[in-house]
């Protein structure tokens, strides 16, 4: 799972963490220099992880719900699908006093129409650019981006995973930590969900929560190491220098080395976040399991 915002790096006025003896002749490329070892990377990575894992989810759930909380006249009859259409930057004011603005939709629902080749899609999608605030002295939930996550099923209840999660998305309401902090998301999800309900799941792009990035290449869970996560994840830190933490697929328990800037080996830390990764994704699995 992959997802990022690109920092630029220092000047070669400042000086801030750059190897100085590169500045005499000015000529030789700035060498960046590590501010953290590779345990206080991967603490780094930790702390970032503490407000959880962005998924389809809470930003789809919130939006239905709030569309349902206002009526046929604000913001109209297309709540009831999951749809708003209120094109005037006024907005407008529901019965109840909910505040719409915007255009779009979000549902989480088995397809009408299976994608080719399979017996059932259950699709997570949003599709909205705008702002839902509650009656006054509530919160405002301001997004846009683009969610499209499928799961196509075939005859036997095997499942085929694929779509990504894009967007910037911020409902300090919110019961899910990284919804109420805002975040901006750009990821890629793929796998697989056999009948049994064992999954791999792979994850690239990245997510940037209460501004602190992470970026995933080849994040996977439930593939090489089981329930530990194979693949690297990546820490960015205030200057735009990337930490990146490599699973060991060899030990399979949450460790790895740990380079920076792709130049410099820290040496090796572990960071144990498979659950934060696991937990959400198992409430996708039985949002499926319990549609009808």
């Amino acid at each position: 799972m992959t997802w990022i915002l690109i920092a630029c790096a220092g000047s070669a006025e400042s000086g801030v963490g750059l190897d100085t003896a590169t500045l005499a002749g000015g000529s030789e490329p700035l060498v960046p220099v590590a501010e953290l070892s590779a345990e206080e990377a991967a603490l780094a990575i930790d702390s970032a992880m503490a407000l959880g894992v962005p998924t389809p989810l809470a930003p789809i759930d919130t939006m239905t719900a709030l569309l349902l909380a206002g009526d046929d006249m604000c913001p109209g009859p297309g709540r009831e699908s999951g749809g708003m259409e209120v094109i005037d930057v006024r907005g407008c004011v529901s019965g109840e006093g909910y505040w719409y603005q915007g255009v779009g939709g979000a549902w989480a629902t088995w397809a009408e129409e299976p994608n080719s080749g399979y017996a059932r899609t259950f699709e997570l999608v949003f599709s909205a650019d705008g702002t839902i605030a509650e009656p006054p002295g509530g919160a405002s939930f301001e997004f846009g981006g683009t969610i499209e996550v499928d799961f196509d099923y075939d005859a036997d209840g095997n499942a085929k995973l694929t779509g990504s999660v894009q967007g910037t998305y911020d409902f300090p309401a919110a019961e899910d930590a990284w919804l109420a902090a805002g975040a901006s998301l750009g990821s890629y999800w793929s796998g697989t969900v056999g009948a049994s309900g064992a999954y791999a799941i792979q994850l690239d792009g990245g997510f940037t929560l209460g501004g602190t990035t992470l970026d995933m290449a080849s994040l996977s869970l439930g593939g090489a190491c089981g329930e530990a996560l194979s693949g690297t994840i990546a820490y960015r830190d205030h200057r735009g220098y990337w930490y990146d933490l490599a699973f060991d697929e060899s030990t399979c328990d949450g460790c790895g080395d740990v380079r920076f800037a792709d130049t410099e080996a820290l040496g090796r830390a572990c960071v144990n976040v498979a659950e934060r990764f696991a937990t959400p994704f198992e409430a996708v699995l039985a949002r499926i399991e319990d549609s009808p």
